[in-house]
């Protein structure tokens, strides 16, 4: 299960996001273990600086939840 808190921003934000997230997972998920039930649960980045925080596309997206999956060991 894949969801996003409310502060991530607007309702079309979340569901780019929730989008482009599943298509990550749809491509990583070929190499995981079978066996575990997953819930990600996103939240916006924390912004440095004065320029407006950028979205994650597919490739930044696969690359994190890739990281993520490797340090849990799955």
């Amino acid at each position: 299960m894949i969801t996003f808190v409310r502060k991530y921003g607007n309702a079309v934000q979340r569901n780019r996001a929730r989008r482009t997230s599943r298509e990550a997972y749809r491509l990583l998920k070929g190499g995981l273990k079978t066996g575990y039930d997953l819930v990600l649960l996103f939240y916006p980045r924390v912004s440095e600086g004065p320029e407006p925080q950028k979205r994650p596309d597919l490739a930044e997206s696969a690359g994190h939840l890739k990281i993520l999956f490797k340090k849990a060991g799955i």
